[in-house]
Formats: C-alpha cells, sequence, structure tokens
C-alpha cells in the first residue's frame, strides 16, 4: 500500500490545511489576510521592525513584504517613521493596526479552540512538544 494518502505526514499536511482555510475565513471577516495580520503581530512585539527583518521573521520575499506593507499603510494600520541615519524606515502600528490585531488574535484563538478544544491542557502540551520536536528535526535536514 502507498504512503501518499495516508499515514501521519499526509494527516499533519491535512490538518494544517484545514486549519489554513478556517484562519483565512476568519482573516477575511476582517478584511486582512493571515500574513498581514502576522505582520502586526510581529511590529507590536518589535516595534520599529524595519521590512527587510519583517521579511526574514515572516520567511517571505521582500516583494511580498512591501505589498503587504502597503496594504496595511493604505488601510491606515501601520505607519513607516522617518530615516533615523539609514535608509530604512521603521515602521509601527497605529491604533486601527493594534485593533485589527486583537481582533485577529481573538480569531486565531476561536480557530485554535475548534480544532484542539477536544484535548486537555496535557494532551495539547504533549502534542506540542512533539511537534516541536519534529520541527526541529526536519529544520536539521533542510
Amino acid at each position: 500500500m502507498r504512503d501518499v494518502n495516508h499515514g501521519l505526514g499526509y494527516t499533519l499536511w491535512q490538518l494544517q490545511h484545514r486549519i489554513q482555510r478556517m484562519l483565512e475565513r476568519e482573516m477575511g471577516a476582517l478584511r486582512v489576510t493571515l500574513a498581514q495580520a502576522s505582520a502586526l503581530a510581529r511590529l507590536e512585539e518589535e516595534p520599529g521592525t524595519s521590512s527587510a527583518e519583517l521579511a526574514r521573521h515572516l520567511l517571505l520575499s521582500p516583494q511580498a513584504v512591501s505589498l503587504i506593507i502597503g496594504r496595511l499603510e493604505a488601510a491606515g494600520h501601520l505607519v513607516r517613521a522617518a530615516p533615523a541615519g539609514g535608509r530604512s524606515r521603521p515602521l509601527a502600528l497605529t491604533e486601527s493596526g493594534r485593533r485589527i490585531l486583537g481582533d485577529a488574535e481573538r480569531a486565531i484563538q476561536r480557530v485554535r479552540a475548534a480544532v484542539f478544544g477536544g484535548l486537555d491542557a496535557g494532551e495539547r502540551e504533549v502534542l506540542q512538544d512533539l511537534l516541536d520536536r519534529s520541527l526541529a528535526a526536519a529544520k536539521d535536514h533542510g
């Protein structure tokens, strides 16, 4: 029997795909993408982050992040500060960006509850540990 449509890897892929669709639906209701919400979260964690730093953190190309920043800026969710000596223009959340980020975080919690609500805290902790270890092993192999 072939392992293409069966087994742990396929189950993880299916779960990731369903979570992605659920998150996209939730973010769509907020009129942001998941990548945009992730950018807002990073900017809240690290105010003054440059677009290059944001691209590295989000694992996206500088061009993709430039589009994300442009859309968030046009929507009034972030501003670019004047450069401080270099060419880099630090990014900062606006009040609107903070509001959208709060809404996005609540949406993510709803998805998390829908997907993992059937597991108790101990089971979630074990699952997280197993997935973290598997991710670390996969990183070791490229």
